[in-house]
């Protein structure tokens, strides 16, 4: 059912691993922890404004809106706060939250625990079809923004939108440098696991910028028809559905009235995760307005397009450079511009005051998978990853920036 209207409301997902106190090992004790809230082995905790869930392992903790909201910035007191209470109970076990897009040194082939209580049989089909006990998988903690719509004619408007601006999103959000030990020369290493976890069946993921589509009828035939005969020789039973197959960037969720943004890696505090999906939001606004002439100008943007400069900020961020044509869809007329020259100029237009810290600090310092690489040796022991990653730590407890 679709109840708001385009931008009315937003929904908002933050994932973060559960690890042991000392080591930083990650520990599947997510069921513990909810044992701990509850008294019972549930899958989802209601703390009134937001809830605790968990989806596929045992050591990602979920926190979302348990209602779609109509103001981000009201939900970073609740959502920190919740942060705290998590924390705590974990205490009780050696156990804490840890940020950050991916574990720098989990080897998911062994330490994977898939979820065992409700749902699981959902979470079994995918092992059984993809082998889950891989990065990508078991290994990828991000940040999902939800914005809603009621109308095909909001949902076209919304689509031709989000797809523009998911190329840049790594030049902002990346902070995963670091898997299995090695620096891996990408300061988004989550996306490219992600890009590639469904290769089996690539009409799943596509090249994760969604088709140019845009009515629920275009979406059907060219996205979900192609998921569902795919998908069909491993679903006689239809335990999987559509929704939760669609593993693009940015999915349509036609049955709510939203579009999911999921290019985000979570960020080292509820702070900058909040400033950054109100700078996206404000951005889609923008380029959402109802001008005939630029919507269908925007809608012209092909995959091929796109997908190459999703790479580009994949791998070097705010370093890569930008085509001035793309750079001229935010209104940056120069040649020659770096994906993070594009958001010092989305930011001068669009940065709320309110975070203007967070801005600013990116501007100065970059993204947080710079930042932890410039603590970081180029290659890093164990030893140093521990005490990096003891402050990302930090940074989650006390809300603050990662220096």
């Amino acid at each position: 059912m679709r109840s708001y209207a385009l931008f009315e409301r937003f929904g908002i997902e933050l994932e973060y691993m559960v690890v042991d106190q000392q080591t930083l090992d990650v520990r599947p004790m997510v069921d513990q922890l909810f044992f701990d809230a509850t008294g019972s082995f549930v899958s989802d905790v209601e703390r009134g404004a937001v809830t605790w869930s968990n989806e596929l392992v045992s050591h990602l903790v979920e926190l979302k809106v348990t209602d779609p909201v109509s103001d981000l910035a009201s939900m970073e007191t609740a959502l920190y706060q919740n942060v705290l209470e998590i924390e705590k109970l974990l205490s009780s076990r050696g156990l804490g939250l840890l940020p950050g897009g991916i574990h720098p040194w989990m080897d998911p082939t062994q330490e994977t625990v898939l979820w065992k209580h409700e749902g699981h049989e959902i979470y079994e089909r995918y092992h059984e079809i993809f082998n889950c006990y891989r990065h990508g998988w078991a290994n990828v903690q991000s940040t999902h923004l939800n914005i809603s719509f009621k109308t095909d004619e909001e949902f076209e408007r919304l689509h031709a939108a989000v797809r523009l601006i998911l190329p840049l999103i790594p030049a902002l959000t990346a902070s995963s440098p670091v898997a299995n030990t090695m620096v891996t020369g990408l300061k988004d290493t989550r996306l490219d696991y992600y890009q590639t976890n469904q290769e089996r069946l690539p009409a799943l993921t596509g090249r994760v910028i969604p088709e140019p589509v845009f009515s629920e009828e275009e979406y059907e035939q060219v996205i979900f028809s192609q998921i569902q005969k795919q998908i069909a020789p491993y679903n006689p039973d239809q335990l999987l559905n559509q929704y939760f197959l669609n593993s693009r960037g940015a999915i349509a969720r036609f049955d709510r009235g939203s579009i999911e943004i999921r290019l985000m890696d979570i960020q080292e505090c509820v702070h900058a995760d909040i400033a950054f999906l109100s700078l996206i939001i404000d951005i889609v606004k923008e380029l959402a307005q109802p001008e005939q002439m630029k919507i269908e100008g925007f809608k012209s943007w092909s995959v091929e397009d796109l997908f190459s400069l999703f790479q580009g900020t994949i791998r070097d961020a705010g370093a890569c450079r930008v085509d001035s044509a793309y750079a001229r869809i935010f209104g940056l007329i120069k040649e020659n511009v770096t994906a993070k020259e594009v958001w010092a100029h989305l930011i001068k237009q669009h940065g709320s005051k309110q975070y203007h810290d967070v801005y600013q600090f990116y501007l100065d310092h970059g993204t947080l998978a710079d930042r932890l690489l410039q603590r970081l040796p180029p290659q890093p022991q164990k030893t140093d990853l521990k005490n990096v990653y003891r402050s990302l730590r930090q940074c989650l407890l006390s809300n603050q920036l990662f220096v």
